[in-house]
């Protein structure tokens, strides 16, 4: 299992979360994009065997907390953490739901980073689900 104090570890959310990703465009050699990567989304668990296997993974959709915009990123990092562990669910505002350890760190515009657990009715996370 990972060490949670090396940078860019965060504990778990389940394999079933839905991860939105995009395959990567297609620039030929003077710079020009002649194809824009697909976006979509796929399970957590699916994208981690795609990591395990790939050279060339999705990328993936973050949260740049300097422009405070969403941005594609090149993942790296997926591994499985734990197998078993306690699991809370976050409703969001939009009707959609999130599993994960009470210790996974969420981004919030008011806070910043905060463990599930310490979350507040007051927060507002940063999510693009």
């Amino acid at each position: 299992y990972p060490d949670p104090d090396v940078e860019g570890f965060n504990a778990c959310i389940t394999g079933d979360a839905m991860i939105k990703v995009k395959d990567h465009d297609i620039i030929t050699l003077d710079g020009k994009c002649i194809s824009k990567g697909i976006q979509y989304e796929i399970p957590l668990e699916q994208l981690v065997d795609i990591y395990k296997t790939s050279q060339n993974p999705p990328l993936v959709l973050s949260y740049n907390e300097i422009t405070k915009e969403t941005e594609w990123k090149y993942l790296d990092n997926a591994f499985l953490t734990r197998q078993s562990a306690n699991i809370i669910e976050l409703e969001l505002d939009n009707g959609k739901t999130i599993k994960l350890t009470p210790d996974h760190k969420v981004f919030t515009e008011n806070r910043g980073w905060i463990e599930a657990a310490q979350l507040t009715g007051d927060d507002v996370l940063i999510f693009s689900l």
